[in-house]
């Protein structure tokens, strides 16, 4: 058996520890104003914090810190003895975990609900969302960690802590098994001098470690083996245990076989041996690309270039990082010392701080860097303070005032504010038009999602496009098809093999819009198209969004982008449109039941536009009718900016002149004199990184249905007096 042995200090370890713990603290304020919908809709956001935050994203600095962990555990690991360091990590790590997890977790996305006046919840109480999050968060299937405003419990960014208990649970076992029935001397540390050769850690080794760990991840990045959050708390995900846990092994590797100790870090022959191998990855997926096409590139084939790339990338990064600490870090500092000290309390306590912290500036208009430095520098400050003085010196106090804290929020909850409460005092109102219900399915989502183009995370697909017609619901599915569904619920496919988005009624069937054309054609009432290509948006005048049509003839319709785009008009098929509204990003349409009145919403715009409209087509009498919510704190604050982005899509104007549009919160709906009175939430709407807004909204056989169309779903909704 080894004896445990005296190892020099390795300053530049501790000093790199604290300083990946500040690259998150950055990464998170930079998601925080980066234009993302990180729980909070921020007005002032992107730009430079949106390349901020991509930059300090690609560093791979998770990996460093499990590399440093691994690196430290097996000393410890030695000289405590299996069950000593189970137990302290257990303690150190696993009851902080359970405590951030069950009381400081639920009040992120809780935050973010009350900076959006609580859309989507029937009350501000802490305790109904906080019990709520729990009774439906302990499931066995495995579910995704969405870091955006939902009810979904998952351990937050405490997954961290998570995975770092399992590596090192693992480690014991694997170093028990393996000296057992093995190698008895395996996992053990040289007892030899512990004074740095000239000899450095080698390019060669570092390539072997690079196959090693690639070969780990390639089945994971090649077949996307399922993984998720288990119970709630468990971080089960394949791509994220393999990745992390190489680099949690190679801590291990280095520390038995001397790193830092006997040999010195890896130089700038290493860094360019990595570097030459990234290159190299580079020109092969490259002329792979160019000559084959990214469709023609097999799975598996990208698998195995992803995991190399990755894995190469990461170890490049992980050879600067360390040389650079190790030449200008590695020696006593008392500052440095104190940081190193805080930095895994900053990790505990900083992404709350920083949510705290971006309430106090949400209705301040201040450019996003200026916010993001604000927010960096108080979270940084106050972390490393309340990690110094009261988690390390005083952890009792800290667990006390955390459960004190915790008690108080169910008690008493949020204070109220001009903006928090927006939505929920004008509850009432909105259930006089729409009864409190949950939305009932009429068209369920298919097993199968593709991935999104959007962000590379969800699942999320192409939304689907409803119209009520001739006594029938017609439906555009995905991926393809058009279906038919009678009053009693029977569903008839009309035509397979149709790329549909948006539809509208037509006199004799529908309009409709060509997802693979992007071009709009009618449809007769069979699902046959009548007329090829009414207008093709490979021309003037560009690709049509959204239709609304005249009951007497005539169609309207949404097209092109920026500042040239607007509202066109055909009286008939084969006319020439003409534009009758210059509205940049123009969406969603629709007429008033009279035909007299049509209303338009733009992408990026808050207002909801209202327009006299002629039997001809010609529009008139511009005017602002309501303002959309944004969720953004800043509700009718004409003193303050209103740019955060609503995305309004669809809307539907009813026989009274309410006003129902899907945008992202869901369905808002206004009075006939604009009032917002409301936002219609679907709950059963599987959940993705960020939310799947409603497309298209369309009127059923009578005024008081609505079928709303969301992802590949639809939705019926009853109202009173439509």
């Amino acid at each position: 058996m080894s004896t445990p042995i005296e190892r020099p200090r390795l300053y530049f370890l501790d000093n790199l520890r604290w300083i990946m713990i500040a690259r998150v603290v950055l990464f998170h304020t930079g998601a925080a104003y980066c234009g993302m919908a990180e729980y909070f809709h921020e007005t002032q956001a992107g730009g430079f914090m949106s390349v901020l935050r991509d930059i300090v994203g690609t560093l791979p600095g998770m990996s460093v810190l499990f590399f440093v962990a691994g690196y430290f555990a097996l000393p410890s690991l030695i000289r405590r003895g299996a069950a000593s360091f189970v137990w302290g990590k257990l303690y150190r790590l696993g009851i902080p975990f359970l405590l951030c997890v069950f009381f400081l977790g639920p009040l992120m996305p809780y935050m973010g609900y009350y900076s959006q006046s609580f859309a989507g919840l029937a009350t501000d109480s802490y305790w109904s969302f906080w019990g709520g999050m729990l009774a439906d968060g302990f499931l066995f299937e495995l579910s995704d960690s969405v870091f955006t405003t939902n009810t979904q419990f998952h351990p937050m960014h405490f997954w961290f802590l998570s995975e770092l208990l399992e590596f090192l649970l693992i480690l014991v076992v694997v170093r028990a098994a393996w000296r057992r029935w093995v190698n008895p001397s395996a996992l053990s540390m040289s007892e030899g001098s512990h004074e740095l050769s000239e000899e450095r850690v080698s390019g060669k080794t570092l390539l072997v470690a690079a196959l090693v760990m690639a070969g780990a991840q390639i089945p994971v990045h090649a077949f996307d083996l399922p993984g998720g959050v288990f119970l709630g708390i468990f971080q089960l995900q394949p791509q994220s245990l393999i990745s992390h846990g190489v680099y949690f092994g190679l801590g291990v590797y280095a520390c038995t076989n001397g790193w830092f100790t006997r040999l010195r870090p890896p130089g700038w022959a290493s860094f360019g041996v990595l570097l030459g191998a990234l290159v190299c990855l580079g020109a092969v997926g490259f002329t792979l690309f160019a000559t084959g096409g990214g469709e023609d590139i097999p799975r598996w084939v990208g698998g195995i270039l992803g995991s190399f790339w990755m894995t190469i990338s990461g170890l490049w990064f992980l050879v600067v990082v360390v040389g650079l600490t190790h030449r200008y870090m590695n020696k006593p500092s008392a500052i440095c010392a104190r940081l190193a000290q805080a930095s895994y309390p900053t990790y505990l306590l900083h992404y709350p701080l920083i949510l705290v912290a971006r309430l106090f500036l949400l209705t301040i208009d201040l450019p996003a860097p200026v916010k993001g430095l604000i927010v960096y520098v108080l979270v940084a400050a106050s972390s490393v303070f309340l990690g110094l003085y009261l988690l390390r010196a005083r952890p009792r106090l800290a667990v006390a005032g955390l459960l004190a804290l915790h008690v108080i929020l169910l008690s008493v909850g949020f204070p109220r504010t001009s903006w928090s409460h927006l939505l929920l005092d004008r509850l009432p109102e909105l259930h006089k038009i729409v009864p409190d219900q949950r939305p009932a399915t009429v068209v369920e989502r298919a097993d199968e999602a593709v991935m999104s183009p959007l962000d590379g995370m969800s699942r999320a697909t192409p939304a689907v496009g409803v119209s009520w017609t001739e006594g029938r619901l017609y439906v555009a599915a995905h991926p393809k098809g058009l279906l038919a569904i009678d009053p009693d619920g029977q569903t008839l496919e009309l035509n397979e093999e149709l790329e549909l988005s948006v539809l509208t009624p037509r006199s004799d069937g529908l309009w409709a819009i060509d997802r693979t054309t992007n071009t709009i054609v009618a449809i007769d009432s069979e699902g046959q198209i009548a007329e090829a290509s009414v207008i093709d948006s490979s021309q003037y005048p560009g690709q049509p969004w959204h239709l609304a049509s005249r009951p007497a003839g005539g169609l309207y319709f949404s097209a092109g982008e920026g500042d040239s785009s607007g509202v066109y008009y055909i009286s008939d098929i084969g006319d020439t449109p003409i534009q009758v509204a210059l509205l940049p990003n123009a969406r969603g349409l629709s007429l008033s039941p009279d035909g007299g009145t049509l209303y338009a919403v733009a992408d990026a715009d808050f207002n909801v536009w209202a327009f006299d409209a002629a039997t001809t087509g010609e529009l008139s009498n511009r005017r602002a009718v309501a303002e959309l919510f944004r969720g953004d704190g800043r509700y009718g604050r004409q003193d303050l900016q209103r740019s955060y982005n609503a995305a309004p899509e669809g809307m539907l104007a009813d026989a009274t002149g309410r006003l129902f549009v899907s945008t992202f919160h869901g369905l808002q709906v206004f009075s006939a004199a604009g009032r917002l009175l409301g936002i219609v939430d679907f709950p059963d709407v599987p959940l993705e990184w960020d939310r799947i807004r409603p497309l298209t909204v369309s009127r059923g056989a009578d005024a008081s249905t609505l079928y709303v169309s969301i992802g590949e779903e639809v939705y019926s909704l009853q109202t009173r007096g439509g």
